[in-house]
């Protein structure tokens, strides 16, 4: 039997059997689609959550300290000549303190508040976190050792509270427990965008932490310094985050700057500090995100093969 009376016989039984050919034929169809379209939707979203990640600084290191160690004393915690020593090093660029504590915030001549958070920081915050002002400035190195009572607000927040974004030179006030601090906005930036995220999301989940309620939620950025003495306590950091010259040099400028950290606490024989970039992140999301895109993409297969029989 040659070529050409297997294709005579192939459109002979397509003709006398046209409905369960077009179905065959739709099924097939279909199944290849999905399956390409659980490939091709698997490879878009790693792609966009290792690229948000990515956006915010894959040079970032943390180092934080173990608090739950108890062998862990206040003279364990970073301090701010720990910084300077850290930023000496030579494959660090960046280094800031994450001081974070939340409270209220209230717009002075208005009757407009929020559930407020605010993030304190030294003048390198602007690079850890990763985004530049659409409006304004960052806080300078003299406005942080001064402890000027000046502060970064996100654009969303802005526009909660004020009705607009552009709201540099307004007054606002962050309120903790009985301490009240009056802030000056000097800058206006898309920060909560900067931690990989929508930032009206980002503020609907903080208002999530109320139990629902319709108050607004709100965050800003200010000097470490000013933040320390709002929460009553002195310059001491459980938490600083460093950014490398070259993310190659990752894994060296961590371990640098906690034996520079331990050198300076004499704590060379304790587990006191734990090290974390982004670039594991990234690296771990890429392989979750793939090994479950072949999973469903397998079970796609799986499910047009049977069908077909």
């Amino acid at each position: 039997m040659n070529i050409k009376e297997n294709i005579r016989i192939a459109i002979f039984s397509i003709k006398s059997n046209l409905m369960r050919s077009l179905l065959t034929m739709l099924g097939i169809i279909i199944g290849v689609a999905s399956v390409i379209a659980v490939i091709t939707v698997g490879n878009g979203g790693r792609d966009y959550i290792v690229g948000m990640i990515r956006d915010m600084g894959s040079s970032a290191i943390s180092i934080t300290v173990n608090a739950a160690n108890s062998d862990i004393s206040n003279s364990d915690y970073i301090t701010d000549d720990d910084i300077n020593a850290i930023k000496s090093l030579d494959n660090v660029q960046y280094v800031s303190p994450m001081v974070m504590t939340m409270g209220s915030l209230s717009v002075e001549g208005n009757d407009q508040s929020a559930i407020g958070v605010i993030v304190g920081g030294n003048s390198d915050l602007r690079y850890v976190m990763n985004g530049d002002c659409i409006y304004g400035r960052y806080f300078n190195k003299t406005e942080v050792e001064a402890g000027r009572s000046v502060c970064i607000i996100d654009s969303t927040s802005a526009m909660q509270l004020f009705g607009k974004k552009n709201v540099v030179g307004e007054f606002i006030s962050f309120n903790y427990n009985d301490v009240s601090v009056s802030f000056k906005i000097i800058g206006v930036t898309d920060m909560m965008s900067s931690f990989g995220g929508d930032s009206e999301k980002m503020l609907e989940n903080m208002n999530s932490l109320t139990g629902g309620s319709t108050v607004t939620s709100a965050m800003i950025m200010v000097p470490s310094t000013v933040a320390t003495q709002i929460m009553g306590g002195e310059a001491r950091y459980d938490t600083v985050y460093i950014m490398a010259k070259d993310e190659n040099d990752l894994e060296s400028a961590g371990n640098a700057a906690v034996n520079r950290i331990k050198a300076r606490h004499n704590n060379l024989d304790r587990d006191c500090y734990t090290v974390t970039n982004m670039a594991t992140y990234i690296d771990l999301l890429d392989t979750v995100i793939n090994v479950f895109t072949i999973f469903i993409a397998a079970v796609s297969a799986i499910s047009l093969v049977v069908g077909g029989i």
